[in-house]
């Protein structure tokens, strides 16, 4: 069969422009069409999700005043309570320097003819200061090398000033070093 179109191209043209008016205004209220069911399904899951979570909250809030739920939530609160004191425990114990093993040691290495005057020992950082006094000039160097060759003392970082040597005797030494 054969078609012939006869009209004028003017009217083709219009044709053409008609044509793809209403494929854009059909495309156009397909999508409007589109959006407008969404729109009604998500405010429907929203509504349904705000009416779950009112329904959970209220369900938790009830558990939540029952005599079961009171005795757990105040066993946690006296855990974490515990916890917390035992975390402050630790962290003190980790800090700590034992006194009692550096006085020992210390008194291991001292002649009978010395004493301590004053030590001090900074926890943190590990570092002792002491003071002390020796009637000899080679009692203060002997505790000096017996300090230097203890395993408990970083050698490195002991400090000897000069004013330990400068006299043969009634000597106030002093010290100063870091705990390994």
């Amino acid at each position: 069969m054969i078609t012939i179109n006869l009209l004028p191209e003017e009217y083709k043209k219009e044709y053409a422009f008609e044509k793809a008016r209403r494929f854009s205004v059909l495309i156009f209220l397909s999508l409007y069409f589109i959006i407008i069911v969404f729109t009604a399904l998500l405010f429907g899951v929203a509504a349904f999700l705000k009416i779950e979570t009112n329904f959970w909250s209220n369900k938790i809030e009830s558990e939540k005043s029952t005599e079961k739920v009171q005795q757990v939530l105040s066993l946690e609160e006296s855990i974490r309570n515990i916890n917390k004191k035992i975390s402050i425990i630790k962290k003190a114990d980790k800090e700590s320097v034992n006194i009692v093993s550096i006085l020992n040691n210390l008194s291991n290495i001292m002649n009978e003819d010395m004493y301590l005057k004053t030590l001090t020992i900074n926890s943190e950082t590990k570092n002792v200061n002491m003071e002390g006094f020796s009637s000899t000039r080679d009692d203060v160097l002997n505790l000096e090398e017996a300090l230097r060759k203890s395993e408990w003392i970083d050698a490195e970082t002991l400090v000897s000033p000069n004013s330990n040597i400068l006299k043969e005797k009634d000597i106030n030494f002093s010290f100063a070093f870091k705990i390994k």
